[in-house]
């Protein structure tokens, strides 16, 4: 639930920077493997939470907002914690 409603959130939030065709198409491109669809996200945010999250979050933060890193660090923070509670319990 918590994946899903953060990738919801993500994806509403990068949908403007998708759509604005004075960006650079590569860089929408890529960005849309990310992020481009749900199931893409949802794909991304488990890679962010168990796999090599550098990739996800360094393409948002370099190319349409800082605060993702933010986002990013508190996901994991917030996900893993709770993650960590469930196997331990």
């Amino acid at each position: 639930v918590i994946q899903c409603t953060a990738g919801m959130i993500i994806g509403h939030l990068v949908t403007a920077f998708l759509e604005d065709e004075t960006r650079d198409e590569e860089i929408r491109r890529e960005i849309y493997r990310f992020y481009g669809t749900f199931s893409r996200t949802i794909l991304t945010m488990f890679e962010v939470l168990f796999a090599n999250w550098g990739p996800a979050c360094r393409i948002l933060v370099e190319n349409v907002s800082e605060w993702f890193s933010a986002y990013f660090i508190v996901y994991r923070c917030l996900v893993g914690y709770c993650v960590l509670n469930v196997i331990s319990a």
